[in-house]
Formats: C-alpha cells, sequence, structure tokens
C-alpha cells in the first residue's frame, strides 16, 4: 500500500513538473519574441545584430545576449 501511494504520489510530481517545463518553455518564447521585437523597433540595435549574428555560430539568443551586455 505504501508503495502505491509512493507510486501515485510520483506521478503526480512528474506531473506538475511537466507542466511547469511547459509553462517556462512558453515563457521562455515570450520573452525571445518582446527581444527580437525591441531589436527590431531599434534600427543601430538591428544593425548590431546583423552584424553579430554574421559570425558563424552565433544564433538568435548569443546575439541577444551580447547586445545586452554591449548596451
Amino acid at each position: 500500500r505504501i508503495e502505491a501511494h509512493m507510486v501515485a504520489g510520483l506521478r503526480d510530481v512528474a506531473a506538475n513538473v511537466a507542466e511547469h517545463i511547459k509553462w517556462l518553455d512558453a515563457e521562455i518564447r515570450k520573452l525571445q519574441d518582446e527581444i527580437d521585437d525591441h531589436i527590431d523597433r531599434h534600427p543601430g540595435l538591428k544593425n548590431d545584430a546583423a552584424l553579430i549574428a554574421s559570425i558563424p555560430g552565433l544564433g538568435a539568443t548569443t546575439v541577444a545576449r551580447v547586445l545586452g551586455h554591449l548596451g
């Protein structure tokens, strides 16, 4: 009986964790969209982003981080 309750409890925890991960993924997508929109609205940032993105191996996340550090 105790084991059955533990297994059921673990399933509940796993389901909660999976749901939270889905929520976090959605929040990350929203933030990325906001960052992309911000860069697009500012010509200087957009130009800098294009220059940084031209470096092989650097993607949108790295570009945004570099721009954030440069100010």
